[in-house]
């Protein structure tokens, strides 16, 4: 099925290219063609044309590399396979006399053939995960050598936060000292005043008992005064009558 000589033209990133060398990159392209035709080869077992066996197969490629590390340059350069590849192949379904045909095969061979496409899509898969394996131990050999270097950097910042903490506690101990010089003088100033107050009330009250009967003693005065006033008048009327 997969028997069209193509010409991919892939894109090949200068970084890349110091990173993934020539073998290793025609291992990845090989395997990547190898699993779609492992996809194409399953959905074509399943009563599909074979244009849209391999137009399925081509989404099915993108959605596997999706699933992986987009940091890992065997992803950016898959990516840049699978790119070329489905430009080169939608031209081929398009135009190939074959696409829209369906699997004319017996249950038999049709299982053998699913079988088969099952073991190119294990296959390569296998390859492309083990090529990324390595890949993904150079990341992180590469992110340790800059967390430790990161570190060494880091190194003057926990003395100084070491400084700040010792000068706190100093701050912290004065502040008690100075509350109990200015809470101390507060308390003796209050006990000496207390006792001043109560004088001045006990001294007006009995002020103002002995005011009460000074007014009591005035009033009998005048009715005294009155009654004998009423008696000098008694008398007066007595002789002149």
């Amino acid at each position: 099925m997969m028997t069209e000589s193509q010409k991919l033209a892939i894109k090949l990133d200068k970084d890349i290219a110091k990173i993934i060398d020539s073998s290793e990159r025609k291992k990845l392209v090989d395997a990547y063609l190898k699993l779609f035709s492992g996809f194409a080869w399953v959905n074509w077992t399943k009563k599909q044309s074979l244009g849209r066996a391999w137009q399925s197969a081509l989404g099915q490629c993108a959605g596997f590399l999706k699933t992986k590390d987009k940091n890992n340059p065997v992803t950016k350069y898959l990516n840049n396979v699978a790119d070329a590849h489905k430009k080169c192949w939608s031209r081929v379904i398009m135009t190939h006399k074959d696409s829209p045909n369906t699997l004319d095969k017996t249950p038999a061979e049709t299982e053998q053939l699913q079988k088969h496409g099952t073991k190119l899509i294990r296959e390569s898969m296998d390859v492309i995960k083990l090529i990324m394996a390595r890949h993904n131990v150079r990341i992180m050999e590469i992110t340790g050598i800059e967390k430790t270097s990161a570190k060494v950097s880091e190194n003057q910042k926990p003395k100084q936060a070491a400084q700040i903490t010792q000068e706190k506690p100093v701050q912290q101990a004065q502040m008690p000292q100075q509350k109990q010089q200015i809470a101390q003088p507060q308390v003796a100033t209050m006990e000496k005043q207390m006792p001043q107050a109560k004088p001045v009330q006990q001294v007006q009250m009995p002020q103002q008992q002995t005011q009460i009967p000074k007014l009591n003693s005035a009033t009998d005065k005048q009715i005294v005064q009155r009654r004998i006033n009423l008696f000098i008048l008694a008398k007066y009327n007595q002789k002149t009558a």
